[in-house]
């Protein structure tokens, strides 16, 4: 008999599922752990016919949760002078918004704003120099001073 089995984290290992054999082959077991955010062990238990029993060497596999934060304006170009932007966030974070024209002169940049999980509505305030231009609308991750996206705007 072969078990396949898993631990969360270096916790107790758990079966998660086994097959019965007198002969040689070749097993696949696929484990969801899309919602996991760590580490996650596994090993093989082979069991012989007489109830000896050896363990595989535990493979390891460590996962980070994804974050992706998602930005758009609508319309574009805004209608008057107000930017409307959207921004879907996975988590509660502070970023700051620039707008820039062509040549990365930044015309306006925004205080601190800070954001929550799901989606926000933030309106930038009317920025009259910028009417009949091209530019762009950069928001930062504050705390990384990570660029998050850059969008193109027909003002």
């Amino acid at each position: 008999m072969v078990c396949c089995k898993k631990s969360i984290e270096g916790g107790e290992w758990k079966e998660l599922g086994r097959v019965n054999s007198n002969l040689l082959h070749s097993y696949m077991y696929s484990d969801d752990i899309t919602t996991l955010n760590g580490s996650v062990f596994y090993r093989i238990k082979e069991v012989a016919y007489d109830n000896t029993f050896k363990y595989s060497s535990a493979v390891s596999l460590r996962r980070t949760a994804v974050s992706y934060t998602k930005v758009s304006i609508s319309p574009n170009p805004p209608a008057g002078n107000v930017i409307k932007i959207t921004i879907s966030s996975p988590a509660t974070q502070s970023i700051v918004i620039r707008l820039l024209d062509v040549t990365g002169r930044i015309i306006h940049s925004s205080s601190l704003i800070g954001i929550s999980n799901g989606n926000n509505v933030i309106e930038l305030p009317p920025i009259p120099s910028v009417k009949g231009s091209i530019g762009f609308i950069e928001v930062l991750n504050a705390a990384q001073n990570k660029r998050i996206e850059v969008i193109k705007l027909v003002f």
